[in-house]
């Protein structure tokens, strides 16, 4: 019966293993879209996916393409400017009366919604919405 355990557990470690390593294949490294910002009226008030109090005046931002704690580098299509952050969060997020409802898993161009500082680095605060090029590097 030990046997039979141990003959499973090292099953089941293998497989997990091997998901493991296929998720890795899965993760994005660049992207082309849309880059949208965010801004918070209490900073700190509230917790992001990856407990991170939420805040504008970090060079932070959110996306659904690139795991939590990766380094991006977003680059604006129109200024060539580039700022480096952190994903702190999930986003963009579809909206309804103020209210978040759902990520844009699907939506075929907005990839990252940065902070307000972040944006502010690239010239989208005043633009709102801006093309940019996103490369992962870290």
């Amino acid at each position: 019966m030990r046997k039979i355990i141990l003959m499973i557990m090292m099953f089941l470690s293998t497989c997990v293993a091997n998901e493991s390593k296929n998720m890795n294949h899965r993760v994005a490294s660049h992207a082309i879209g849309e880059a949208t910002f965010y801004t918070v009226k209490t900073n700190g008030g509230t917790t992001t996916a990856s407990g991170i109090p939420l805040s504008d005046r970090k060079l932070t931002a959110a996306s659904v393409m690139f795991p939590i704690g990766s380094m991006l580098r977003v680059t604006s299509m129109h200024t060539n400017k580039s700022v480096d952050v952190t994903i702190t969060d999930r986003g963009p997020f579809a909206t309804t009366n103020g209210q978040a409802i759902k990520p844009l898993r699907n939506h075929p161009t907005r990839i990252v919604d940065l902070s307000y500082a972040a944006a502010k680095v690239i010239g989208l605060h005043t633009k709102g919405v801006l093309k940019v090029k996103v490369q992962r590097i870290k």
